[in-house]
């Protein structure tokens, strides 16, 4: 029976892609294979999201014919802002809270860009801002972990997305 390397592949990686006769064959003569399946055994593991997400950046930047001059990541605030005081800013009570559901902050190292995402049940609303408060113009946001890319023309609009997305963290790429 002729058994090739794809074969051994599916064997390890993707056994519902194989034949059930090339699977018993491989399993009655491991010898034969002993070296490609140890190999293949012993190989790291890759994220498929973040595979896709990255060439989904790339194919972004293909589209646009650009290469970003600078790429800034925001991450998440790992506690709310306190004043000096070290009284907590709270939101005033309301007796109707709407669809609202979580409010993200992101900030990057130098504090020079903060991100507010809005998170609905059915929408997420991004806010970029700058600490200049300059506008920002010709820009692309990449949302992580999800793989997102999009494209804004200026920071003076919020960017809508007609889903709830999970953020982690979001890279900006100025043009």
């Amino acid at each position: 029976m002729f058994i090739d390397e794809q074969d051994i592949f599916n064997y390890v990686k993707y056994p519902d892609k194989l034949s059930q006769e090339k699977k018993e064959y491989i399993k009655e003569h491991p010898d034969l294979f002993q070296s490609k399946l140890e190999f293949l055994n012993g190989a790291p593991e890759f994220d498929n999201d973040d595979l896709q997400a990255d060439v989904k950046l790339k194919l972004h930047f293909k589209l646009l014919r650009k290469n970003p001059k600078q790429s800034v990541r925001l991450d998440k605030l790992a506690s709310p802002t306190m004043k000096k005081n070290h009284i907590r800013n709270l939101a005033a009570d309301s007796a109707s809270t709407g669809n609202l559901s979580k409010t993200i902050s992101l900030i990057d190292e130098s504090d020079s860009y903060m991100i507010k995402v809005l998170l609905n049940k059915d929408k997420t609303t991004i806010y970029v801002f700058s600490t200049d408060n300059k506008e920002l113009k010709n820009f692309s946001i990449f949302i992580k972990p999800s793989g997102e890319v999009h494209h804004l023309l200026s920071n003076k609009t919020p960017l809508i997305i007609d889903k709830s997305l999970v953020v982690e963290s979001i890279e900006i790429f100025q043009f």
